[in-house]
């Protein structure tokens, strides 16, 4: 699918289209999840906009979520 077709859908529904397409993969798309695991466990910016300014985030929430992460 184009990027330009990506602009009218809602984040879930990228997200479905492109771990769906990962999956049609040959190897199941392990690599690409693999590195997307990586980068998670490794997160340590938590933008003060989204979790401060309007608590939209719980920044204790995604710490706690991270490290779960890890552990697993």
């Amino acid at each position: 699918m184009p990027e330009s077709e990506y602009r009218d859908l809602h984040r879930v529904e990228i997200i479905e289209r492109v771990f769906s397409n990962l999956e049609k993969r040959n190897d199941l798309g392990i690599g690409q999840f693999r590195s997307m695991l990586k980068r998670l466990t490794e997160w340590d910016y938590f933008d003060p906009y989204y979790f401060k300014k309007i608590n939209k985030l719980d920044e204790a929430e995604a710490k706690r979520n991270i490290m779960h992460l890890k552990q697993l």
